[in-house]
């Protein structure tokens, strides 16, 4: 069950991007040619004139909001094609592929050497049978052979596990490791969660979205949110022009009615032919209607839902969990604890394969923030409290922009995705329940409570981080008096004007 539903999303996601195109193509036409110009500049009946001006300012709010509509989809279908968000595999995920599909080649020539052999039936059934048997075998060996693991987590240091531990936070399970990835072989990022449809982890995953053609991820949530919000204003005011249009349309077929059967005895007489409704009250028109109410509802709630997830800083993932859960954080410790046994927190030290930090530790100045090993407190969340809710306004801006005209056009990516974040390579350090973790660990004051980060050592700073500059005093001395009597010690220790160059000029 699961893989037809599975097959039928992507052959849905394969076919929507085509069905919006041709449904945008459809309305157009509508508007532009049965409403425009067969009604409103050339009208089928002598009921009202041509109404040009109406007809231009349709024209002119429909193709500015469609012109939005069109960028911000392909904006969405660039990015699903180019960058979806994708995180790699790991390499045992490709070491066991490699195996199975070298498996499946030895068993297919056995087979097909069985079916070439002429010794009899007989015997080429006992040599399908064996060939059968030694492909499984292989089969078999070929994952053994694949490595320690195949599916389990590793127990030592892994593959992309460093990219982790440089981190001064991230989000790990109970015993201090980041999320493990059973299908992709892999360690998880933070916010990271794995698509059944395209068997991959992707970064801030929302869901996956048919309409778009594929998953709306931390590369593409902006675009997701400003499509559906441009399609949703696009949508109301196609239903309002129609609505109108319709309502117009009818009155005046009502109207017309009385005055078509009294005039239906003077056709046969004088040949005149009376007025027409043709084309007023069209079954284009009523489609359009529905189409524009059944989009309309659908865009404004995901419009509505999308903006309220932006404030938030979560996901359609998240959401389902938002309020009951619990998150572990390894948060890095800057210096060394005394007695990690006697902490109030769980710890942990990377890299994995290195031995523990001896204890007592041995004196001396503490490690700067980037020497190994690096040792970390594990430490949880209240329930339902989320690790990057940063303020309602600063969630906006990291999903829409840092400027207000960034809200409406799709060019830039979200700042959360870029490397240079406003608040850092690394803006799980900062964020202000993070702050409060320390706080109750004991460990904020080795941290700038600005910058989230950890605070240098004296030996490597003055005060708070101010470096001493030197004093230039000297050099400009001698530089203020070069060509003239050098200057004595006293005199370039001197603050003043100088003495000697005054007693040099007075005559004796």
């Amino acid at each position: 069950m699961a893989a037809n539903s599975k097959t039928a999303n992507l052959w849905l996601a394969k076919l929507m991007p085509v069905l919006i195109v041709g449904i945008l193509g459809y309305v157009s036409w509508v508007v532009v040619a049965r409403v425009c110009v067969h009604y409103l500049l050339k009208p089928p009946t002598t009921l009202h004139a041509p109404r040009p001006a109406a007809a231009i300012a349709i024209l002119v709010v429909y193709f500015f909001l469609l012109f939005f509509v069109a960028s911000t989809y392909f904006r969405i279908l660039q990015t699903v094609i180019i960058n979806p968000g994708f995180y790699p595999r790991g390499l045992q995920w490709y070491t066991n592929r490699d195996a199975k599909t070298e498996a499946k080649g030895t068993r297919k020539t056995r087979v097909q050497s069985s079916k070439e052999d002429t010794t009899g039936e007989k015997a080429n059934v006992g040599w399908g049978k064996h060939a059968r048997e030694d492909g499984l075998a292989n089969t078999t060996h070929g994952y053994a052979a694949a490595g320690s693991f195949t599916q389990g987590r590793p127990d030592r240091e892994g593959e992309g596990l460093q990219s982790f531990y440089w981190c001064d936070a991230f989000v790990c399970e109970s015993d201090g490791r980041p999320i493990w990835c059973s299908t992709c072989l892999n360690w998880k990022p933070d916010r990271a969660h794995h698509c059944r449809e395209v068997d991959r982890c992707v970064r801030k995953m929302d869901h996956f979205c048919p309409w778009i053609g594929g998953v709306v991820s931390e590369t593409n949530f902006k675009f997701f949110i400003q499509f559906v919000a441009w399609t949703a204003i696009f949508c109301t005011f196609l239903l309002i022009t129609m609505a109108i249009l319709v309502s117009e349309s009818k009155k005046q077929v009502s109207d017309y009615s009385p005055y078509v059967s009294r005039l239906a005895d003077d056709q046969q007489s004088n040949g005149s032919q009376p007025p027409t409704s043709n084309g007023n009250l069209s079954v284009h028109w009523i489609l359009t209607l529905a189409l524009a109410v059944l989009f309309d509802i659908f865009t404004l709630g995901l419009t509505a839902s999308s903006i309220q997830f932006a404030l938030l800083n979560t996901t359609t993932v998240e959401n389902l969990s938002r309020k009951v859960k619990v998150t572990s954080l390894a948060v890095y410790l800057p210096r060394p604890i005394p007695n990690l046994a006697t902490a109030p927190y769980q710890t942990i030290t990377y890299p994995l394969s290195l031995d523990p930090l001896p204890q007592p530790l041995p004196p001396g100045p503490p490690p700067s923030s980037n020497a190994l090993p690096r040792t970390y407190a594990i430490l949880h969340t209240k329930q339902g409290e989320s690790p990057w809710h940063y303020g309602s306004l600063e969630n906006f801006k990291d999903v829409m922009g840092e400027h207000w005209y960034d809200w409406f056009v799709p060019l830039k990516y979200s700042p959360c995705y870029h490397q240079n974040h406003p608040r850092g390579p690394n803006p799980l350090s900062r964020g202000p329940v993070v702050q409060r973790l320390r706080e109750e660990a004991g460990i904020a004051q080795w941290y700038d409570s600005q910058k989230g980060e950890p605070r240098r050592s004296r030996r490597h700073s003055r005060g708070h981080g101010e470096r001493e500059k030197p004093d230039r005093s000297r050099r400009k001395r001698r530089r203020d008096h070069r060509g003239k009597r050098p200057l004595g010690r006293d005199e370039l220790a001197g603050d003043g004007q100088d003495e000697g160059y005054q007693a040099d000029t007075v005559p004796a």
